[in-house]
């Protein structure tokens, strides 16, 4: 297979091409280091071969030797071998004549496939998500590459100059529209770091590039990844991400298709294109879509949950969201290693990983679509038979639900807030915090008399003498508020009618900062959770986790007390839940303590009845379920069409690079694109003959792959096609016809026949099962795991 020297120039040492590809594949897998890899490999030659020594530069004995080491040498065989593979990447794309749908396509055949038609008008076409990473740094004093060299970004970057331009385009807009609109940062915005990221190169300050920021569709295959040089989570990097995505779905000189984006911040992110007037055409014809991340939903205000959340609204399926949080995860091994590598190597160590990311999630795309398919199919019969039991025991049937549901959006939709309402609303937010604070320093002062003064520290007795001033302050201010809240203005809010009102409003206010500071315990508890953080960062967690705990108590208190006390002085109907602080920790974030609906409507029964609020959510379960199976049924059929697609192309090829043609012959379409890259890059035809075969190998494995479950699949799925046509149900002759061509293919590359095994026995089978399952459940195939993807 020839060699690779370890130099440019007069080269002294050589590699296989067996042994780098070698090295390549299993750094693909395992992320092996350069210098662990180079020792073993002389450990396991030097054993059975001359022991191979280099004589000592810095010293002119004969007798000064040493042992080589090629770790270097090695290492830029590896770039060279590796810069090869890129370039017969970039010879095949234009082989295969790809577009950039095409290689969209290539990445996630399910998402980006042949269309298969059967979606409503209110359903994205394609479902991606966006996410930023600070945690794949690189120190600014690593490693320098020659200022020579010009290098290219890899494939899954997007080009630094498409990142500056939106940069700029933004600064442009937002300048242009500074007189005219109301800028103020809302709740959503102040929640997330995202949303107002401030972070400069200051913050990192020994670090050159700061961070990642990625695209993946809901699959979790890897669309798009942008390098952050030296600042935070900038709106400029996603607003890159969706117009890269327009571009490239793009067909023709028409924008045709409808995207639909979930990020932590998806409502920010709408508001900025339409305050911009950014892609007016999508716009106008509503082709763009936009949803929260369905962890991070929850720190939005329910308003803005109501609109874009995925679990509240139709068109989502149960795409949630959260797929780079698991891309991540995968390439959190190179972390370390990464730290101190050049800007180059860096780069293209990223991509080829997540490029083998995506390779897996496309060889087992068949095998987790099918096993995903099965699971929502399971929650829909649970959502059904709840649903069941709840018209059966109290009378609540399907139409009644969804009318209350309907009835519950459309009035917690409607309570729009003027700009008086806004202020007013916020100084009564302001009253509860300064009472918080004043029943707070009322507690500690209580506690610190109880203690004996001779075992009082020196703090606690400074703190005994400052409480009073503090309660002063406190009360000062309180009264100041309550006076501005006694105006004309209060007594006309909605809802503040009375002083059961007033107080009802209170306590919505109380009971959103201690959701508020529930959510923050959960996010903190999700990265503490994190494997791969060291000693250090898990004590800085620690740390966290005990203030956001500490104010967890606090807001509960808090509540606790307005609550017991409208309990008592108002003696509701129904009275407010008032869960002890263990059982509030205890409580998901989906938990029905958290509705609203009883500090805000409470005679409204969406509100108030814990019935038809489980129904509700096994309502919009069921609905989700539906549009998830009907998603599916669609994707696995625009995956085969892809395949039967691409078996055409590849026979088209085939034919071309071993027909001998005459001077006299009219070339085909496929025959003149082989000759002008032939020509364009000066080499043979047995050059794109050599390219041809690695790429036909790869694809006839990844059909033969496929094969284990994708007439499984296409049958099962084929009572959630909607619109079902001649072409559609003639797909599984078309496959069967293609694994056929695919065998002859692969015999004919390699002028052999195919081994076909039997298992020996059924343990054997049983092994091989469980050796795919385990590899399906590290893709995200585990049933439980299914809330992953998005």
């Amino acid at each position: 297979m020839g060699y690779i020297g370890g130099a440019p120039k007069f080269p002294r040492t050589a590699f296989s091409i067996r042994l780098l590809r070698l090295h390549h594949i299993m750094w693909k897998r395992s992320g092996v280091a350069m210098s662990p890899f180079s020792k073993s490999i002389d450990e396991f030659l030097d054993a059975y071969n001359p022991l191979i020594l280099v004589p000592n530069s810095s010293d002119g004995s004969d007798q000064s030797y040493h042992t080589r080491e090629w770790r270097r040498t090695m290492s830029s065989a590896v770039d060279a071998y590796r810069e090869m593979l890129r370039r017969e990447k970039l010879i095949h794309e234009r082989m295969m004549a790809m577009g950039p749908l095409n290689r969209l396509a290539e990445k996630c055949p399910k998402c980006y496939g042949p269309l298969v038609h059967g979606k409503r008008d209110d359903e994205p076409h394609c479902i991606v998500c966006m996410d930023g990473n600070f945690q794949h740094r690189r120190h600014l004093k690593a490693s320098v590459e020659s200022p020579q060299l010009k290098r290219q970004s890899p494939s899954l970057f997007v080009e630094p100059q498409e990142v500056s331009d939106m940069e700029r385009k933004l600064k442009q807009a937002t300048q242009a529209s500074t007189d005219n609109v109301d800028d103020g940062t809302d709740r959503c915005t102040q929640q997330h770091t995202a949303a107002d990221d401030v972070r400069t190169g200051k913050t990192w300050k020994e670090c050159d590039d700061t961070g990642l920021f990625g695209m993946a569709c809901r699959h979790d295959q890897i669309l798009q990844l942008i390098n952050i040089v030296q600042s935070g989570e900038k709106a400029h990097f996603p607003m890159t991400m969706i117009n890269k995505l327009i571009e490239d779905t793009k067909e023709g000189e028409a924008y045709s298709k409808k995207l639909g984006f979930l990020y932590d911040i998806g409502c920010n992110i709408e508001k900025g294109i339409i305050r911009r007037n950014q892609f007016p055409e999508h716009l106008e014809f509503n082709l763009l879509r936009f949803g929260t991340s369905v962890f991070h939903a929850y720190v939005h205000q329910w308003s803005c949950q109501l609109r874009y959340n995925p679990r509240l609204n139709k068109g989502w399926g149960m795409s949630d969201g959260e797929g780079m949080e698991q891309i991540w995860a995968f390439l959190s091994p190179l972390v370390r290693q990464l730290r101190y590598a050049t800007k180059n190597h860096r780069l293209v160590a990223l991509d080829i990983r997540a490029s083998h990311h995506n390779d897996l999630g496309r060889t087992y795309a068949v095998h987790l679509l099918l096993a995903r398919g099965k699971h929502i199919e399971q929650e829909k019969i649970k959502s059904t038979e709840i649903l069941r039991q709840i018209e059966f025991e109290f009378g609540h049937n399907i139409d009644n639900l969804k009318g209350q549901w309907d009835r519950q959006r459309a009035i917690q939709l409607s309570v729009m807030e003027t700009a008086t309402e806004k202020e007013m609303l916020d100084q009564i937010e302001e009253l509860v915090e300064l009472e918080d604070k004043l029943q707070e320093a009322n507690r500690e002062l209580h506690e610190l008399r109880q203690t004996r003064r001779r075992r009082r520290t020196t703090v606690q007795s400074s703190r005994l003498e400052q409480i009073p001033e503090t309660l002063t302050v406190i009360e000062a201010e309180i009264g100041s508020l309550v006076a501005e809240l006694g105006s004309e203005n209060f007594r006309n809010l909605p809802g503040a009618s009375n002083a059961q009102s007033k107080a009802l409003i209170k306590l919505k206010v109380s009971k959103s900062k201690l959701y508020e500071a529930k959510v923050g315990v959960a996010e903190m508890q999700q990265k503490w959770d994190t494997g791969g953080s060291g000693t250090r960062v898990q004590a800085r967690y620690k740390k966290q986790m005990n203030e956001k705990v500490r104010l967890l108590k606090n807001k509960w208190l808090a509540y606790d007390h307005r609550a017991q006390n409208y309990n008592s002085e108002f003696t509701p109907q129904t009275a407010l839940e008032t869960p002890t602080l263990e059982e509030v920790k205890s409580f998901g974030m989906e938990d029905a303590f958290w509705n609203m609906g009883p500090v805000s409507h409470p005679n409204e029964p969406w509100a108030i009845d814990s019935n038809i609020q489980k129904g509700i959510s096994a309502y919009l379960t069921l609905i989700h379920c539906q549009d998830e199976l009907n998603r599916i049924s669609r994707e696995a059929r625009q995956a085969v069409k892809w395949a039967l697609q691409r078996d055409k192309k590849m026979e088209d090829i085939y034919t071309a690079l071993n027909s001998e043609n005459q001077e006299t012959d009219v070339l085909t379409e496929t025959q003149t694109r082989m000759v002008d890259i032939s020509s364009n890059h000066h080499f043979s035809k047995s050059v794109l003959q050599s390219i041809f075969q690695n790429s036909a190998k790869r694809h006839c494995r990844l059909w033969m792959s496929w094969n284990q479950k994708c007439r499984e699949l296409l049958s099962w799925s084929n009572k959630y096609v909607i619109n079902q046509t001649d072409e559609n149900s003639n797909l599984l002759e078309h496959w069967d016809s293609l694994i056929v061509k695919s065998q002859d293919m692969w015999e004919k590359l390699v002028k052999g026949e195919s081994v076909i095994m039997e298992f020996g026995d059924q343990a054997d089978h049983e092994e091989e099962e469980i050796l795919d399952q385990e590899v399906l459940e590290h893709q995200g195939g585990e049933p439980e795991m299914f809330g992953t993807i998005n």
